[in-house]
């Protein structure tokens, strides 16, 4: 219900889908298969993204006791003990489930993120924890007759402190920039394993005696309902609040949490430990079934609904400049990940006296309306080489997107350099987005590296400065204030300043200065007039996200990148 409040209508379609699966509890493999779309809405901003978890849960409750019911089975087929073939049964589910999720992360991270079978070594992992506690109880061992290392009741308390701050190093260090879950998602699955293992130790003095204390306890009885919370709060108010600040995020968990108490005393407790239902478990089933089957039909009722108002024109104008991409993309010029395959597409006269080239990432692909209409006459012909998150600098790229080296883009920049040597172009347009996280030297030194290839070959070279990253989607807030307008009278102007970029456009001016032919093009004085950069001018919408351009806005300002490149000055 908030969510057709505070979301343009183009961005309540997005969350549609994923309410769906969420409320049929697959919203994981919603996530899992959703077509991966570089322009595309990230899955980040999906107010039903932390559902993937209940769904990998509640699979793994349907797969649990058939699982059992086998090693049960085997026990009695092989005339063995129970406790043996589980034990060893667990461990092979362990390893076969991590073996197979860490083969799948540099081919489909997705899968190994989202899906039941390849997270299934956590599970396992828990449920050795339980099997060791149950051995221990009967077996009078610390840690189970099965293991080969039963620790004294001194060792059990190090490892419990030493799971702890496995779990909390692990928060601090972990981030988007590292590939997961992988080797890396065994510190604080480990961790969380000898806390666990620590505490039915039974010690006085283990880390239980801290997670034992009556706030921690609190928090933890609640945890669930804060859980449920503290994702669609955090995105829908962090649309109203200033997004990414301490003080919004503070407030907005604040929030959270106030919710979760709500809900766990008149939601979650009464219907958790009601005697009616529990003695009643065909109304469990019933009721559950009926809930499910009402929150799809809401969701089909929310789709209509969503449908109808985003055909106001204001709405419709939003929604297109967000796929008001270069013609570039429909036509298979950009690869992006999928292959490193070099896909030169070609315009204007073919056997023209003269050749422009376009290089680079999408930033760079941005620039092809200005270029098509700028070098549009039959002495031109001009070429376009572009690979999405592919930095024309030579350096070695992670992309967190799909969680490994970008080893295609390499392989990509060397048959670009070939290329170019065999072209042999008049005028050579180079550009790249500024948020690659390279230092200084890999700056300046790896897109030096490349224009050494390149300069003698080339009569001109431009390179492009890269345009500003602005705090905020550009059509989504355009679009949320339209329709916020009609229901809250809170607006958040779709203006900010941005005063980064002087570094990386004196590494780039740094880089060029060895060459004679080689100039910086600044197009962010016109992008954003006195460091102001607008999701609207000249009537048209400039950002179709938050870093890219509106084809129709490049186009708009052709001249300008022209009259830019006849003012620079080449000796």
């Amino acid at each position: 219900m908030a969510a057709t409040f505070f979301l343009m209508p183009s961005e309540q379609l997005d969350q549609i889908s994923a309410a769906t699966a969420a409320s049929l509890w697959f919203s994981n493999i919603y996530f899992a298969f959703l077509e991966v779309d570089y322009f595309g809405a990230s899955a980040s901003s999906n107010l039903f993204l932390h559902t993937w978890s209940l769904g990998v849960e509640e699979q793994f409750y349907l797969v649990w006791p058939f699982l059992m019911l086998l090693f049960f089975w085997l026990a009695r087929y092989l005339q063995r003990s129970w406790q043996r073939v589980l034990g060893y049964g667990l461990g092979a589910c362990f390893v076969f489930s991590f073996v197979f999720s860490y083969g799948l992360l540099s081919s489909y991270p997705g899968w190994s993120f989202y899906l039941m079978p390849f997270r299934g070594w956590q599970f396992a992992l828990g449920a050795l924890c339980v099997f060791v506690d149950v051995v221990n109880r009967r077996n009078g061992a610390v840690f189970g007759r099965w293991f080969v290392f039963a620790p004294s009741a001194r060792d059990s308390v190090i490892a419990g402190w030493c799971g702890l701050l496995l779990i909390l190093g692990s928060a601090m260090i972990l981030d988007g920039g590292v590939p997961y879950p992988g080797m890396r998602a065994l510190a604080p699955s480990i961790g969380a394993a000898l806390v666990l293992l620590s505490g039915t130790a039974g010690c006085r003095h283990g880390v239980a005696r801290l997670l034992s204390q009556s706030p921690l306890l609190w928090l933890g009885r609640r945890s669930y309902s804060l859980y449920l919370w503290h994702w669609p709060v955090l995105l829908l108010g962090g649309s109203l609040l200033a997004p990414g600040q301490l003080l919004s995020s503070m407030v907005l968990l604040a929030v959270s949490l106030c919710l979760a108490v709500v809900t766990f005393h008149f939601i979650e407790s009464p219907v958790r430990y009601s005697r009616f239902l529990s003695s009643r478990p065909r109304w469990s089933i019933w009721g559950g079934l009926f809930m499910m089957l009402s929150a799809v039909g809401s969701s089909v009722l929310w789709l209509g609904a969503s449908t109808s108002w985003l055909a106001a024109p204001e709405q419709e104008r939003h929604r297109d400049a967000r796929f008001d991409l270069p013609r570039i993309y429909a036509m298979g010029c950009d690869d992006w990940f999928h292959s490193s395959s070099l896909n030169a597409c070609q315009f204007g006269n073919k056997d023209a006296q003269h050749t422009v080239v376009l290089l680079g990432d999408s930033i760079g692909a941005q620039w092809f309306p200005a270029l098509s209409k700028i070098y549009a006459g039959a002495d031109w012909r001009l070429l376009v080489m572009t690979k999405s998150a592919c930095p024309f600098v030579d350096e070695i790229v992670f992309y967190p997107r799909i969680g490994r080296e970008y080893v295609e883009c390499e392989i990509w920049r060397g048959q670009v350099a070939k290329t170019i040597t065999e072209l042999k172009p008049d005028l050579v347009f180079i550009g790249s987005a500024g948020s690659y996280g390279f230092t200084e030297t890999q700056w300046t030194m790896g897109t030096r590296r490349l224009l050494e290839e390149l300069s003698g070959v080339a009569k001109r070279i431009y390179l492009i400065q890269p345009t500003p990253i602005i705090p905020f989607d550009g059509p989504h807030c355009l679009g949320r204030q339209a329709w916020r307008a009609r229901f809250l009278p809170i607006s958040n102007e779709c203006v900010v300043t941005v005063e980064g970029g002087v570094a990386l456009k004196s590494w780039l001016t740094a880089a060029v200065n060895a060459f004679d032919n080689v100039s910086v093009l600044d197009m962010n004085p016109v992008v954003c007039p006195d460091q102001r950069c607008a999701a609207e001018q000249r009537s048209s919408v400039v950002f179709r996200d938050d870093r890219h351009l509106t084809a129709q806005y490049v186009l708009s300002i052709s001249d300008d990148f022209l009259s830019r490149v006849s003012a620079i000055s080449v000796p």
